[in-house]
């Protein structure tokens, strides 16, 4: 290829990423300047909000570069995605301001990729401003390595072997060759390898994003190569290694732990059985919970020794017995289902959720407790003591939990611990499932590619190769779980690859029609040696108005009789008022009727006087107690706690069968559409909501729906009723 030829047909496109680095920034423009490019070339300037005037100094002195400024600093990988995505070169060249090139630097290193088609990113040598050399070219971290690199052990063992082969100090610099990876500072990357692999990690903010490049670059088939003959100069400046607590060291440590929890083959057997690590921090958790609950509740007694008449035994004497109260409670955590992997709801519902399953289990425990209390010989142990410390129990434990999801939903947030995920298929079903992993992080997958069936096409980004290349796509991408969504008969591809990854830590599903059957009651068996499903009575429905008419009946007198006093209280303070004690409220119900629920009444604003402005204000705090008077009609049937939404019946005949159950059911004081509160339930339309209730519906889910919006209620995130 000629230079004339190459000319008209490769565009380079130089990007830089700036944050205050002005006179650098200068210094790195002028070297391009004096040694350009024998290409045509465009310059882009992305400035992530630099307080020191670069953007204005650069467009003043350097009229042809194109300034791309944000409002914010973006981070550098961030940015470095928005000068690719802007840019038009078939190759872009990313530099780090404090480059300086050399003649010719340019013009090599591009020839270089443009005659060897395979390299995705090629990176010059760097020399150090004294013109030593500098070892850019690395080979890929490992725990021993971090070790070396970032403890004193660097230090005391500066000649290890496991840094001068991290360093690549043993051969010739002089010489062009494949690595691992290169420094950030100078890479060349080609537009076809990004269209395949992708952009910059995002989730790398600063540091690591040039390691995990071209990790993925080499697992995606394309070379990385360090060309001798492409010199550049590098005022490196390494602002990591300074200092022991500084912002930059604590952004190289958390992307460090990042690229970790990404590629490490050890981390990722980890993760494979991650809900045995699961499982074993709950315990954990719940045991350090169990016992100070019991020293909390030994310090209650202690300081109310003064009111019981027997003595306070030391807490020694409590050792056998606290030993016996651990087994006893986490023994009955576990049997209730406590530590059961499901998908739980957030915030609120996740304490009610809890707090239910951690009231059964104490209440067995304390059951077990109490009855020892009473067998043995010696007369030391406190029954009062135990009932506070299992009080205290039901309270902590869901405590616990919701710190312990908290702290792991701030660990997605920031994309730590997610899981690497494959699609099977080529069709939009496939695409569509990718897209919805990606754009909920809270999901917790991390979408690697697509692969198809031998003898099918897939046109677009990701494809990584067929179901036969899948054993290895597995390992080389850290793949945890494998997704089938595109084959039109799943299961003799679900077959097939349970058989070739059988000895691979992956789970498969398939997304299956028949699995809108099977998640709900059927079990699989053999007949006459031929594998069947079987279906037990209303296989698609939970639904049981018997069971449901139970509950609300036993759950209204419970509230009838619970809340009777503040009632009489209420209704005493709105007769002081001498103004209408209830009001009714007209609610749409389905297919157009009109539902009348009973309340107190609120006053309005324009009402004066110190029990109105009481009264309004508890009512905007407990919204929930207005609706007193309607546990009444609950309780004589005309009304439910959780009813069906309103919402317009969908065409059709199966959805109108569908819609003839959910019309059989009573009006709510709350509608289905509660459950679109879980991050779990996939619809929020109304007859998609209904749906849902109904074929989940249980005594257990509609008292958590009760509770959770009486909780909601109490903290003022409930409904307000004004006249």
């Amino acid at each position: 290829m000629t230079g004339a030829d190459a000319e008209r047909k490769v565009w380079l496109s130089i990007i830089f990423v700036s944050y205050n680095t002005r006179e650098l920034l200068v210094e790195a423009l002028r070297s391009l300047e004096t040694n350009p490019s024998a290409y045509e070339t465009e310059v882009l300037v992305v400035d992530n909000a630099s307080t020191d005037g670069s953007p204005e100094e650069i467009a003043r002195l350097f009229p042809r570069v194109r300034i791309l400024a944000n409002e914010k600093n973006l981070g550098y990988s961030k940015g470095v995605n928005e000068g690719i995505r802007a840019s038009k070169g078939e190759f872009c060249l990313v530099l780090n301001p404090d480059i300086r090139a050399r003649p010719g630097s340019l013009d090599r290193l591009l020839e270089h990729a443009i005659e060897n088609p395979d390299v995705g990113i090629a990176g010059a040598k760097l020399l150090n401003p004294d013109g030593s050399l500098q070892y850019s070219s690395r080979s890929f971290y490992t725990w021993k390595t971090i070790l070396f690199r970032r403890t004193p052990l660097g230090k005391l063992f500066p000649n290890a072997r496991v840094l001068r082969e991290h360093l690549m100090l043993d051969w010739d610099h002089r010489t062009t060759r494949d690595v691992d990876w290169m420094l950030g500072a100078c890479l060349l990357v080609r537009r076809s390898a990004v269209d395949d692999v992708g952009l910059m990690d995002e989730r790398f903010f600063l540091y690591f994003e040039d390691v995990d490049w071209c990790y993925r670059m080499k697992a995606h088939g394309w070379r990385v190569v360090y060309v001798a003959d492409a010199v550049m100069e590098h005022h490196h400046r390494r602002e990591s290694a300074r200092g022991m607590l500084t912002r930059q060291k604590a952004s190289h440590v958390g992307s460090m732990f990042r690229f970790f929890d990404k590629w490490s083959q050890s981390w990722y057997r980890l993760k494979t059985r991650r809900h045995w690590a699961r499982f074993l921090l709950h315990v954990a958790t719940d045991i350090l919970i169990v016992n100070l609950s019991f020293f909390a509740a030994y310090g209650i007694r202690v300081f109310l020794g003064e009111v019981f008449t027997k003595p306070v035994f030391p807490i020694a004497a409590y050792g056998s017995f606290l030993l016996f109260v651990n087994l006893t409670t986490v023994l009955s955590l576990a049997a209730t289902g406590f530590y059961r992997e499901t998908d739980r709801p957030v915030g609120a519902g996740l304490f009610v959720d809890t707090f239910l399953r951690a009231l059964r289990a104490a209440g067995i425990a304390y059951l077990v407790a109490t009855a020892a209390t009473f067998l043995v010989q010696a007369r030391i142990y406190s029954r009062f003591l135990v009932t506070i410390f299992f009080l205290l129990l039901v309270v902590l434990l869901p405590l616990g939990r919701v710190g312990l999801h908290a702290l792991y939903r701030a660990l997605r947030r920031n994309a730590y611990d997610l899981r690497r995920a494959i699609v099977v298929g080529s069709n939009d079903l496939a695409r569509s499932l990718a897209e919805q992993m990606r754009a909920f992080p809270a999901l917790g997958y991390d979408v690697v590619g697509f692969v198809t069936e031998p003898d099918e096409t897939f046109s677009g980004r990701g494809f990584l190769g067929t179901t036969e290349d899948l054993p290895r796509l597995v390992r080389r991408h850290r793949v945890t779980d494998v997704f089938c969504a595109g084959s039109r008969d799943p299961l003799p591809l679900v077959s097939r690859l349970l058989l070739a990854l059988a000895d691979a830590p992956v789970s498969v599903r398939v997304v299956s029609d028949l699995a809108a059957i099977t998640i709900s009651r059927g079990e699989a068996e053999e007949f006459l040696n031929l594998p069947m499903l079987r279906f037990e009575r209303r296989s698609l429905v939970r639904y049981r108005p018997g069971r449901k008419r139970l509950f609300d009946f036993l759950f209204a007198f419970a509230g009838i009789v619970l809340g009777l006093p503040l009632f009489l209280l209420l209704v005493a303070a709105a007769l002081a008022g001498a103004r209408p004690v209830f009001a009714v409220e007209t609610r749409p119900h389905l297919r157009g009727t009109k539902v009348r629920v009973r309340r107190l009444r609120v006053p309005g604003p324009e009402e004066r006087g110190a029990i109105r402005s009481t009264l309004r204000g508890f009512y905007r705090g407990f919204p929930v107690a207005a609706l007193y008077p309607a546990l009444f009609s609950v309780l004589a049937g005309r009304l439910s706690f959780i009813g069906p939404s309103p919402g317009e019946a969908e065409k059709g005949r199966f959805l109108d069968e569908w819609q003839r159950l959910v019309a059989t059911m009573r009006p709510g004081l709350w509608t289905s559409a509660a459950v679109a509160g879980y991050p779990w339930v996939p619809f929020r339309d109304p007859v998609g909501l209904n749906l849902y209730y109904l074929q989940h519906w249980s005594v257990g889910l509609d008292l958590h729906i009760v509770l959770r919006e009486m909780l909601r209620s109490a903290r003022g995130g409930g409904e307000t009723f004004d006249d």
